[in-house]
């Protein structure tokens, strides 16, 4: 959607909507892509960084207010383009292992096949969010990651069959309805997982002190939110669990640090936080997460910027004991912590 400047104040853009056609799935608090026309450096053998971010303030028919993340440079009366950041389908095995940076389109290989296994019989029924089969995943660890294929909802097999399937391909039918690799927009996160009430159970973190061989024992709780005090800014060096205390667990990295590596021995997706958006990409985060869990892992997410997930214990339709566990980092010590269960402080 075009629209063109006609207020600036501080961190905030009046938006004048100029498109011949005026898309009608903006709304408050949605965040956007801002792209720039190349006006401002006519000097075309630099590179500079002409996308910026923001989130709708006020809306109105021919009008927008957003607020800019991350500070730019805009002039009155030029045109932008605004561009609103649409969920992608959530498809975990083009996800793990991997590092993305958030706000720009993942890039999806769509010859790449998957081999399905089924576990259930044409002819047979079966109930909503039951696991049919499942499809291995290529890890850097020792066992392949197994990502279980769940139905949407009840019915019988009429359909079903091993083999290499690549995304939007057909892997069962169910009732009337076609499964197709990769496609889960028809489902709410959550809507299969039952809420528990929080057992005590414990994650130990291990963190060297000023680069010893001195080893702290750190206590996460499982299914809460954990806030990290970290005053010396070593937050992602510090997190450091043992493999043994994350079988069938996921951990999900939104890091500023361009440089950062997710360790290798453990199922891991990370993703760059390069235009700042924080807690923005909260919603995105937490239905990965849900989406995680519903396949039986626990999920936990560690990150940098203030973010606003979900932290429980649930159970699997599938009988599954699996936790969202949040951990964040506060390096300024201004949040309220109230709104933790667990301040671990970094030295």
């Amino acid at each position: 959607m075009n629209c063109q400047i006609i207020q600036i104040d501080k961190d905030f853009l009046k938006l004048k909507i100029i498109s011949s056609k005026i898309e009608n799935d903006y709304f408050l608090s949605a965040v956007v892509q801002i792209d720039r026309v190349d006006y401002l450096f006519p000097d075309h053998n630099k590179k500079f960084e002409y996308i910026s971010f923001g989130v709708i303030q006020e809306q109105e028919q021919n009008y927008l207010k957003v607020k800019v993340l991350k500070p730019q440079k805009f002039l009155l009366g030029k045109i932008v383009q605004i561009n609103l950041i649409k969920n992608e389908d959530i498809f975990i095995p083009n996800l793990l292992n991997s590092k993305f940076i958030f706000g720009e389109k993942i890039n999806i290989d769509s010859e790449k096949s998957f081999e399905f296994i089924p576990t259930v019989q044409i002819g047979e029924q079966v109930s909503q969010g039951q696991k049919i089969g499942y499809i291995n995943v290529n890890t850097p660890s020792k066992e392949n990651f197994k990502h279980w294929i769940l139905t949407k909802e009840s019915g019988k097999i009429n359909k079903i069959s091993l083999g290499d399937f690549r995304i939007g391909e057909l892997v069962a039918t169910i009732g009337r309805n076609n499964y197709l690799l990769g496609n889960q927009k028809n489902q709410q996160s959550g809507a299969i997982l039952l809420k528990v009430k929080n057992k005590n159970k414990k994650l130990t973190l291990l963190s060297t002190s000023n680069n010893k061989s001195e080893i702290i024992h750190l206590t996460l709780c499982a299914g809460f939110k954990n806030l990290v005090l970290d005053i010396k800014k070593q937050f992602l060096n510090s997190i450091h669990f043992s493999q043994n205390q994350l079988a069938n667990t996921v951990l999900v990295y939104i890091t500023d640090d361009s440089d950062f590596l997710a360790p290798a021995n453990f199922q891991t997706i990370t993703f760059f936080d390069k235009y700042n958006l924080g807690k923005f990409m909260s919603k995105d985060i937490n239905d990965l997460a849900l989406n995680i869990c519903e396949t039986g892992y626990s999920v936990i997410v560690i990150s940098q910027s203030k973010i606003n997930i979900t932290s429980a214990q649930y159970k699997t339709i599938n009988g599954e004991d699996v936790s969202v566990t949040v951990v964040i980092q506060d390096i300024q010590q201004k949040y309220n912590l109230d709104h933790f269960d667990t301040v671990i402080k970094l030295d």
